[in-house]
């Protein structure tokens, strides 16, 4: 008699529903992250080559009926309820359990103000936890005092490890996780890949992500909408433009539709000041009144949200807007090793000590970053190379900044070609600078060399690590 096989599928814990591959939503019932895993027997065919019919054990059953009584029409147990108003409106009455919203925008229009005040708002009834990248704790923990946010049951930490992230949101389970983080897309040399790298991986996460792009401006009219929009329509997401909304006015006379001047609106060239943040949050806030009046006239079915999801689902499997190329990269250092690297240290034997610094957790002592790195210290100038020898598809190479005299440049060399010098000097203070060395459809052997050009062979050089996608 065939033997029968196992397979996973996933079942409804509140209607009983399968699928095989995990959802976010039962298409059954409509409840949010029910979908749990189990184990099968797959009914193994016949020599006919038709599956065997199941064997069924009398009383044994996987159903799990509900009383029609018990069963909601409503999402309100789905919900997160901010407290903050206008916030509630756009999402259609609070956050939806599972779901994640991506806020961005230049540095200095409140991202980080207005998710500490969502997050004490939550706080107050549910737990929260608040990871940030960017920040130290204590820089999280004044920022809470001045907006006076509640702060009994926030918890945080300072962590760009995404694996160490999960592992401690899986570990915490909170009701609500803000990840905060910082990126110059004007200086983006992959000209939005990276950006639409990070949409794809907020898209792609099993709990449907709800997605808002946000597109600031400098005073100067610029900004990055043209670069970017086109992936906001890609995926299909709402975009909000502060240079569409509020920009045209600067150069209208005043009577005649000039609501502000620049010098009310801008702190500097990039940065709003008090009256240019509540601008943009009136904005924003016209965003979820439109938001609302479409709730409010039946435009948000569960049939239109289901149809939005396999919308999405087709937009994920088509070619992307400008690419993809880094929703998997990983750092390699003297710490993570990759098995597809070979690395012959040369003259780089040494641990720079002297690092970008954080506060992490929360400790107040500052946590040096990158400290597993490879450095050239000047002293050993007959082996004045790094070579590395890796098979991968991109390829990115993180190395010191510094303003001191003492630092040199290096020449870098992909397969025997120059491919660029590295010059810490470019920014000329203390910090970590990522450019890329190549970057390919498919994964290919190369080898990457790193040499100290023999003016600056009694300096120093600091290889702080390497991203690279397999």
């Amino acid at each position: 008699m065939p033997k029968d096989k196992l397979k996973t599928i996933y079942v409804c814990n509140q209607c009983g529903e399968t699928s095989p591959r995990w959802l976010g939503r039962c298409p059954s019932c409509g409840a949010w992250n029910t979908m749990t895993e189990d184990v099968v027997a797959e009914p193994a065919k016949s020599s006919s080559g038709r599956a065997a019919a199941p064997v069924r054990v009398t009383g044994q059953t996987s159903l799990k009926p509900l009383k029609l009584k018990n069963v909601s029409t409503t999402e309100e147990k789905s919900r997160i309820v901010t407290g903050i108003a206008e916030l509630d409106r756009v999402l259609g009455g609070g956050i939806v359990l599972g779901s994640v919203i991506l806020i961005g925008g230049e540095p200095g229009i409140g991202k980080s103000t207005i998710l500490l005040q969502l997050c004490g708002e939550v706080s107050r009834t549910r737990s929260v936890l608040y990871v940030t990248g960017e920040e130290s704790v204590r820089q999280i923990k004044l920022r809470a005092v001045r907006l006076d946010v509640p702060q009994d049951n926030i918890s945080i930490v300072a962590e760009s490890d995404v694996d160490e992230i999960c592992g401690l949101i899986e570990q915490m389970k909170p009701d609500l996780v803000v990840i905060e983080f910082a990126v110059n897309d004007e200086g983006d040399e992959t000209k939005g890949d990276c950006y639409e790298s990070l949409v794809r991986k907020v898209l792609n996460l099993p709990w449907k992500p709800a997605v808002v792009l946000l597109f600031s401006v400098f005073a100067n009219d610029w900004n990055l909408q043209e670069r970017l929009k086109p992936v906001g329509y890609c995926y299909d997401l709402p975009m909000v433009s502060i240079r569409d909304a509020v920009s045209p006015q600067f150069q209208m006379p005043k009577g005649q539709g000039r609501v502000l001047t620049k010098n009310q609106f801008f702190y500097d060239m990039f940065h709003p000041n008090n009256m240019g943040h509540t601008i943009m949050a009136d904005c924003l806030q016209y965003l979820f009144e439109q938001c609302d009046l479409r709730n409010q006239c039946g435009g948000e079915t569960l049939e239109r949200q289901m149809k939005a999801e396999e919308r999405l689902k087709e937009c994920m499997s088509e070619p992307p807007a400008i690419g993809k190329s880094f929703e998997t990269v990983r750092l390699l250092d003297r710490k993570d090793r990759y098995r597809g690297a070979e690395i012959d240290e040369g003259g780089f034997t040494a641990v720079d000590r002297e690092l970008q610094s954080v506060e992490m957790d929360a400790e107040l002592t500052p946590v040096p970053q990158f400290p597993y790195n490879w450095m050239y210290d000047g002293t050993n100038s007959d082996k004045n190379y790094f070579e590395m020898t890796i098979t991968c598809r991109s390829l990115l190479l993180v190395f010191k900044d510094s303003g001191e005299i003492y630092t040199g440049k290096a020449e870098i060399s992909v397969d025997g070609g120059y491919c660029m010098t590295a010059d810490p000097h470019i920014n000329n203070w203390l910090h970590c600078n990522a450019v890329i060395l190549f970057q390919e459809e498919e994964s290919k052997k190369h080898i990457v060399r790193i040499t100290i050009p023999e003016e600056d062979r009694n300096k120093q050089f600091t290889i702080l690590g390497f991203g690279y996608v397999q």
